[in-house]
This record gives C-alpha cells, sequence and structure tokens, in this order.
C-alpha cells in the first residue's frame, strides 16, 4: 500500500513538472512508439466501469485520450483498439470505457437527472486516482498521465457522453475529437470556448432496403457545430467512408456484409482510412493539449489532408 500512495504521489509531481511528449513527425504515418494494452474490470480493479487502456511503453509524460464508443459505450471498445492504438503510437494514453448492462446499470437509468455521462464521469474520476496505480501494477512504472491535458473522443452516439462532459465540466477536458459524432441530447449552446474537432463521413447518413441510416443530418455533426459557436472548432466530411469505417476490421466486415452501414466498397482503402483518422486525431491534440502549433496545418489545410473531403471549414 506505501508503495501505491508514493507512485501514485510521484506520478501527480511529475505529470505537473516534465514535458509532455509530442510526435513532431509526419502525423498521417504509424506513430514511432511501441505501447501495451492494459484491461481495467470493475472485477479486477474495482472501477465504476470496464476500461482498455493503451499507453506507450516508453517512459515518459503523456497527454490522455479518454474515448466513448458508439451507442454510449454498448459498442464494445475492442472494436476501436485500431484506433485507440494508433492515437497512442502518436504520444498518447488513450482509455476507452464500455457501459456494464447489468441490474445496477438498470437501476440508474431510473434516476432522476441521469444521464450516460455521470458513469464516464464516474469512471475518470476513479481513473484521476488509480491510473498512475494501474500503469505500476502492469510494469509501466515510469509512463505518467497528465490529465491536465486531456482531450475527450467519441464515436457515434458516444458523442452524447462526451457532450454532456465538456459542458458540465468545461475546465476538465482541454479538447474535443468527435468521430461521426450523433447526439439527441445535447441541444444547448455553450458559453465557453474549447477546442472541437468534427469528422463526418459521406456515406454516413445513407442507408439500403429496411436499414435505416446509422445517423441523420438533423442531430449529427452541423447540430454540434451550430451549438458550438466559438473557436478553435474544426469540421470536416469525409468522402467514400461510412460511418462504421473507423472501427475494427471484425466489426466493419459485419456492416459491409449486413449493410447496417453503408460503407465503401473499396476495402483496400481502409488501412489508408485508419491511417487518418488515427493521425489526424493525434495533429488535432498535439496542437491544442501540448501546443505543438506546427500540426495545425495537417488539420486544417485540405491540400495536407491524406483523404479526399466534401467540405473543411476551419474557424480557429
Amino acid at each position: 500500500m506505501l508503495n501505491q500512495i508514493l507512485c501514485l504521489i510521484a506520478a501527480l509531481f511529475l505529470s505537473e513538472a516534465a514535458d509532455v511528449y509530442v510526435d513532431k513527425g509526419y502525423p498521417y504515418r504509424q506513430g514511432p512508439l511501441k505501447v501495451q494494452q492494459i484491461p481495467v474490470t470493475k472485477t479486477g480493479n474495482g472501477s465504476p466501469l470496464d476500461s482498455i487502456i493503451i499507453h506507450p511503453v516508453d517512459p515518459g509524460t503523456y497527454a490522455i485520450f479518454f474515448f466513448v464508443p458508439g451507442l454510449n459505450g454498448v459498442i464494445l471498445s475492442s472494436f476501436y483498439t485500431d484506433y485507440l492504438t494508433g492515437v497512442a503510437q502518436h504520444g498518447f494514453i488513450t482509455i476507452s470505457t464500455d457501459l456494464l448492462i447489468n441490474d445496477e446499470y438498470g437501476a440508474q437509468t431510473k434516476d432522476e437527472g441521469f444521464h450516460f455521462g455521470d458513469l464516464y464521469m464516474n469512471q475518470i474520476r476513479w481513473l484521476q486516482k488509480n491510473l498512475a496505480i494501474v500503469l505500476n501494477a502492469n510494469s509501466a512504472s515510469g509512463v505518467v498521465g497528465t490529465w491536465d491535458l486531456l482531450g475527450l473522443g467519441s464515436h457515434s452516439a458516444g458523442a452524447d457522453a462526451t457532450l454532456y462532459i465538456a459542458a458540465k465540466y468545461p475546465s476538465l477536458p482541454k479538447a474535443l475529437a468527435l468521430m461521426g459524432p450523433y447526439t439527441t441530447s445535447f441541444r444547448t449552446a455553450v458559453n465557453f470556448s474549447m477546442p472541437i474537432l468534427l469528422v463526418q463521413t459521406e456515406y454516413a447518413t445513407h442507408h439500403k432496403g429496411l436499414m435505416p441510416p446509422c445517423m441523420t443530418d438533423k442531430f449529427g455533426y452541423k447540430h454540434i457545430w451550430d451549438l458550438w459557436p466559438r473557436p478553435p472548432r474544426v469540421r470536416m466530411e469525409v468522402k467514400g467512408f461510412g460511418h462504421c469505417g473507423i472501427c475494427n476490421q471484425a466489426l466493419w466486415q459485419s456492416c459491409y456484409k449486413y449493410q447496417v452501414c453503408v460503407t465503401t466498397q473499396n476495402v483496400t482503402s481502409l488501412p489508408a482510412y485508419h491511417t487518418f483518422t488515427q493521425g489526424l486525431t493525434a495533429a488535432f491534440f498535439s496542437t491544442y493539449l501540448a501546443g505543438y502549433d506546427a500540426n495545425l496545418k495537417y488539420v486544417i489545410n485540405q491540400t495536407l489532408v491524406t483523404e479526399p473531403l466534401l467540405e473543411l471549414i476551419a474557424d480557429v
């Protein structure tokens, strides 16, 4: 217990004193760092929810990227590990968290004023106290996450929880990166400035046969843009890809086979798209979390973005 307390104190000190790692290389390629994946579970660690932590192996201080999967976490984090690994390889501790659909969860949803975001906020609070202990227990004692440089992100309806946390605790995250965002609960414009990246795909609102589209324009990235009026803010629509293109191959293959979402027919283009989403996220966060302004051009200059875009608006 004493060692754990000392480890936590040291991590808190280092997170304030040390310079945060910044990948200063070209972002649209595989990041230079080796990474390790750690599971965090309610049964094994006593955490409120289950999480996957992916962190660089090299000792150092890293900004943190907390991610909420699709359907507010009902889609498992394990379907996003390619994306999360790719971002971590650029020098971030990435954390993705799943909802636990059980009796306890059912009871919580009946509470007055319940919001999914509160469940994720509980997990963040737990991680703020225990991340250093988890890393130390998994032979990563020299790896330090700084919560002062926290970015939040999501896919699809995970935006509900992400935007809720940002609006309720505006001093907590320093930037947001939302992939294919969809939210029905975010209805009030914010009155503060926080960097936000909104990435839509061309086929996200398309559908085939009886299947509804994965999302609608009414509650998509333009809806969020209108309620997030202050810069810096960036929005883009990527040509030729669908809503689940960001996911691992296993989930994407199901979308492709059963047409749950309309997807690209060019399967060989997916690795390049994954590299793009990972590098874009890393470039955005290295700019607005770590203060490395040289990477902003890879986010806002369409000639430097590696995938064709139908739209790019940068209000920075």
